[in-house]
């Protein structure tokens, strides 16, 4: 080929002009994609230094090291001062081998929690991802029939005994947690056989209160071993184990029973059980036969007793288990093994003071009471077992002994005598007794609140009267005496709070919402109340009365008629921001049966479920603060052994009624203790202001008075835990009074006034009509009216002058009205009065204002 110069120099041109067509994009591209390749490796050394650094220091774990006790947690008062350790050990506890558990529960265990805990797999990565990324998740959330979740039992293992501490809840410390679970998991995958971490899971798990295990749980709720759990009852075991609160088969039979078919659907799909198995299961009543074997177990070890710190402890448990998304049993080992700081917001003289009184029998009805609760099991010699109850033993008394009822006894000395006379027999009758409990319940009991609240603090709280606290064996009959210390009837009971209940419900929300006044009124007649029930048996209807009477007189009717004023729903809806949980929307009862709390039952606090004294206390305690609910509290901090943040506990502040109406319902209520239906719990302490309103149910099983001072809301409830009739003879009021002036004295609070706001102004008003009062009318003495001075927020006061009233010329001498022929001497002048709604004549004169209406002119 010939390459002369011309030829050489174009080839070298078009090599220049190729160079310049390089595509920059490209090269963009291609830096691109090396940087990324660049940074990824970058993240990823930094993410293995991460995991490197987080795991570099972990030791190994023995799986006898998630069996140790952990360290006591201690409460303290208000001052700082210790007030009691709390703790657990597992040392008395009653421990079951593998293979001594029932296969029904295992299954059960499984089946629900992690269906591949025998595969190799030991953790989900797509679970663990979903933690990684939502920082915390409640490893028992999926309470749905897809029953998934989102651990596998070794790590639910290793969070409730090694990581249920957690006073650092950021994205990387709980990254860090779950790779030390992940780490530990696997060690312990390789160290130990699946069965005995399956064990181990089983005898350290919390199923209610203290029963720890599933031993203790088999015997506690079913009187048996771990070894012969049906597969009902093993499936009810896997929802105590969630929650026991929330699924008790005692107080929430319903939800317990839907749980544990969900576990049973779950074993069911797993191919644990066949489909025989699963309907005989479905039919097996477990829920009815618990509460008889509950109560045997009741104590099992250290708790903080009836009072205050117990409700300290179960309103903790269910924060860090709502709240912080603990499991039940990593909430347990926290509060009794994770050496914990509890600062309370008790009182200790004040919660003293409140023991002393509730304690006191000059309070009560002379007719005390001792109820037993009793438990026998004997066998005879062909090893027949036979069960008896405090039934049994009253059958006895009346057909053996014939001395008594046999269910109610006038000490526990006379008790005991009958135990052991009854046991006697038994023996007597060749039977061999293998355990006997008892229990007393004093009646009638009673419960205390005492609340600050400015604050929302609980100072004091008192759950029953003349409890036992500890245990006692009576060697003579081999019968244990167990205490009753885990019934707390100011937080745990729930009773009809009756008429104390009207405040709230009718009286308030028609003040606030409706736009009525303390002045107007009602016709306390029969036709307020669609039928007369026995609600009303016996009431002397009054006629036309305020709302101030109404109150002062706690009069069932005019609560009713300022109900019917206002829409129910908006009585719920005050009511659930006074803080009242337990009301009833709509649901079904056990038999399909709709009911609900949205009835005019409400009026006169005739409840589906009741309320319980905390919770009415607290809502009194939001009238006593102007308007402003302060949700109780009864602890503010709760930190690790070295002093770090746990828990910071604040109360919630809401306002829910208008400061002025506060005040005003506070001014009927301090007229109530000086002559209303309230004066036995007068303070007589000149100085300082009182104000409250007793309450009774209609069939007089509840007595109750929540009253309040500028400083404190204390609530006081008396009854009969079985229900039964208790004597109305203001007991409740004098015990109020008794405890309300020690504790001011005590607080050095000897004088204190309620605020009037400053739009509050007066009229005078005629009783019958709450207008204006017509002098010499209004208040004739021949009417049953008067005149009298009212408060009104200013620009509700009345203008317009009664129009009830009404002056006759009257002819003396027949009793008409007068004509033009009535001589001059025989015209009198009688004042009557006119209804704005007319009555029927059969309805009018069972009022007693029936004979000073117009009507009633013959």
């Amino acid at each position: 080929m010939n390459y002369n110069e011309k030829h050489t120099l174009r080839m070298i041109k078009n090599q220049k002009n190729n160079r310049a067509k390089v595509d920059p994009l490209r090269i963009f591209e291609f830096l691109f994609l090396v940087g990324v390749i660049v940074l990824f490796v970058i993240l990823c050394i930094r993410i293995l230094f991460f995991v490197y650094n987080s795991v570099k220091s972990y030791p190994d774990i023995e799986l006898s090291e998630l069996y140790k006790d952990g360290s006591p947690s201690v409460i303290y008062d208000a001052d700082g001062n210790v007030v009691q350790n709390i703790y657990a050990t597992y040392k008395d506890n009653l421990y079951a081998e593998y293979e001594d558990i029932s296969e029904n529960a295992i299954k059960a265990f499984i089946a629900y929690l992690d269906p591949n805990y025998f595969e190799d797999q030991e953790f989900d990565f797509m679970a663990l991802s979903e933690k990684f990324y939502n920082g915390t998740t409640n490893a028992d959330e999926a309470m749905v029939e897809n029953y998934g979740t989102k651990r596998s039992i070794t790590q639910r293992l290793l969070n409730n005994q090694m990581f249920y501490i957690k006073t650092d809840n950021s994205n990387t410390q709980v990254i860090k947690r779950n790779l030390k679970a992940i780490l530990w998991a696997v060690q312990l995958k390789k160290e130990n056989n699946k069965n005995n971490v399956l064990e181990v899971y089983l005898n350290t798990l919390n199923f209610g209160d203290h029963t720890i295990g599933i031993s203790e749980a088999a015997e506690r709720y079913f009187d048996k071993g771990p070894g012969e759990l049906t597969i009902a009852e093993s499936a009810l075991l896997v929802v105590l184990s969630l929650d026991a609160e929330k699924y008790s088969p005692i107080n929430a039979p319903q939800e317990a029973e839907e749980m544990q078919r969900i576990v049973l659907r779950s074993m069911l799909v797993e191919g644990m059980i066949t489909e025989k198995e699963y309907q005989d299961a479905l039919g097996e009543d477990v829920i009815s036969k618990i509460s008889e074997n509950v109560y045997k177990t009741q104590v099992i070890a250290q708790d903080a007793g009836y009072g205050y710190n117990k409700a300290l402890l179960s309103t903790l448990r269910k924060d860090l288990m709502n709240k912080l998304n603990f499991t039940q049993t990593e909430a347990y080992n926290a509060i009794y093994r994770g050496g914990l700081k509890i600062y309370s917001c008790q009182e200790i003289e004040l919660q003293k003071l409140c023991e002393n009184v509730a304690n006191n029998d000059s309070y009560y009805p002379r007719d005390t009471k001792f109820y037993i609760r009793y438990s026998l099991r004997a066998v005879d010699s062909f090893g027949n077992v036979t069960e008896y109850s405090e039934s049994d033993l009253a059958e006895y008394v009346k057909n053996t002994l014939r001395d008594g009822d046999g269910t109610s006894f006038s000490s526990k000395k006379e008790a005991k005598e009958i135990v052991k006379k009854f046991e006697k027999f038994i023996i007597k009758n060749k039977k061999t007794i293998e355990e006997s409990y008892f229990s007393f319940t004093k009646e009638p009991q009673s419960s205390m609140v005492l609340i600050d609240q400015g604050s929302g603090k609980v100072k004091a709280l008192v759950g029953g009267r003349d409890m036992l606290s500890g245990v006692a064996a009576d060697d003579s009959t081999n019968t244990l005496e167990i205490s009753d210390n885990n019934i707390n009837r100011a937080m745990d009971y729930t009773r009809n709070p009756g008429t104390a209940f009207s405040i709230l419900s009718s009286y308030l929300p028609a003040l606030d919402a409706c736009g009525h006044t303390v002045a107007d009124v009602v016709d306390d007649c029969v036709d307020v109340v669609e039928d007369e029930n026995v609600m009303f048996a016996g009431h002397v209807y009054g006629g036309m009365t305020n709302m101030r009477k109404g109150i002062l007189d706690n009069n069932d009717v005019v609560a009713e008629g300022f109900f019917n004023e206002i829409d129910e729903k908006t009585s719920y809806e005050y009511l659930k921001n006074f803080g009242i949980t337990t009301l009833v929307k709509t649901e079904k009862d056990a038999d399909g049966n709709i009911i609900t709390d949205l009835t005019d039952n409400l009026a006169l606090g005739n409840l589906v479920n009741g309320v319980s004294n905390y919770e009415l206390t607290s809502a009194y305690s939001a009238i006593a603060n102007r308007g402003v609910y302060n949700s109780p509290i009864l602890y503010s901090k709760v930190t690790d052994s070295l002093g770090r943040g746990f828990i910071i506990k604040n109360s919630t502040k809401k306002t829910i009624l208008k400061e002025e109406n506060a005040w005003l319902m506070t001014d009927i209520l301090r007229d109530s203790l000086k002559r209303g239906s309230s004066k036995a719990a007068a303070l007589d302490m000149d100085g300082m202001h009182a104000a409250g309103q007793k309450g009774a149910t209609y069939n007089k099983t509840d007595n109750w008075f929540v009253g309040y001072t500028p400083y404190f809301t204390l609530g006081v409830w008396m009854g009969n835990d079985n229900g039964t009739e208790i004597a109305d003879s203001q007991y409740t009021e004098k015990m109020w009074a008794k405890v309300m002036k020690d504790v001011v004295t005590n607080e050095g609070k000897r004088r204190g006034s309620f605020k009037k706001p400053s739009n509050i102004t007066t009229r005078m008003v005629c009783s019958k009509s709450g207008k204006r009062g017509c002098s010499g009318v209004c208040d004739s003495p021949d009417i049953n009216s008067d005149i009298y001075m009212e408060y009104f927020i200013k620009g509700t006061e009345p203008e317009s002058f009664c129009n009830s009233h009404i002056r006759y010329a009257i002819d003396k001498e027949t009793g008409l009205p007068a004509t033009d022929k009535t001589k001059e001497e025989n015209i009198v002048y009688e004042v009557f009065m006119i209804k704005d709604k007319s009555k029927a004549r059969d309805k009018v004169d069972k009022t007693l204002d029936a004979e000073y209406l117009v009507q009633s002119i013959k």
